[in-house]
């Protein structure tokens, strides 16, 4: 069987290979068996088209997500083009009960009372599409959610040539929700050369 992306993340997140992903796998039908990678790196074949219909769990802030969160690592995935999106087929509706068709894509976690090491996203040449988070928590981030529990915590969060379009939430940021503690704590964000086009949020924080 191919290596899938959620397969590929489960593997980058726990450093245990999943399914026929090994750690940092390659997506890529070009790369050859064996070619060395950095740590946690996904590159997605040329171009791909990748529909997302199902939940993988609930993230560790509890909301629906996709694919799996990620918790003192860094996972970098080189999306050479490709399309990350939730199925169109499945209904959005924000009135704040979670339905199995509503998640959100990725997670971001900082909790250093659990784990010290800073979590790191970097995305690249990537479009992320209709990601839904609905719930009665009215948690924010369609799209990307990055969450700190507690003082110390630190994350990061950082996108190159992305386009995110049509991701929807019932609480702030439609495409990417920042939740940092009032305590002291670290939480990066960094956009270059990239697109929100067409995202909503049904509360304060804006659309973005």
């Amino acid at each position: 069987d191919a290596c899938t992306l959620r397969a590929a993340m489960v593997s980058a997140t726990t450093g245990v290979a999943s399914g026929t992903c090994e750690r940092g796998d390659l997506l890529a039908a070009d790369a050859p068996p064996g070619t060395p990678l950095p740590t946690n790196l996904i590159r997605l074949p040329p171009a791909a088209l990748i529909t997302l219909s199902e939940v993988h769990g609930p993230g560790i802030s509890a909301s629906a997500l996709a694919l799996p969160p990620i918790l003192g690592t860094v996972v970098s995935i080189d999306g050479r083009g490709a399309t990350i999106e939730r199925a169109a087929s499945l209904a959005c509706d924000l009135d704040g009960v979670a339905e199995s068709g509503e998640f959100g894509l990725f997670e971001v976690v900082g909790f250093s009372t659990v784990v010290a090491q800073a979590s790191t996203l970097v995305l690249a040449d990537l479009t992320l599409r209709n990601g839904c988070a609905d719930d009665s928590t009215s948690s924010g981030g369609g799209a990307v959610r990055v969450v700190q529990f507690a003082p110390g915590d630190r994350t990061r969060f950082d996108l190159h040539h992305v386009r995110l379009v049509g991701n929807r939430a019932r609480g702030p940021g439609g495409a990417i929700s920042v939740s940092p503690t009032s305590a002291p704590g670290s939480a990066a964000l960094a956009i270059r050369h990239s697109v929100l086009e067409a995202n909503e949020s049904r509360a304060s924080g804006g659309g973005a």
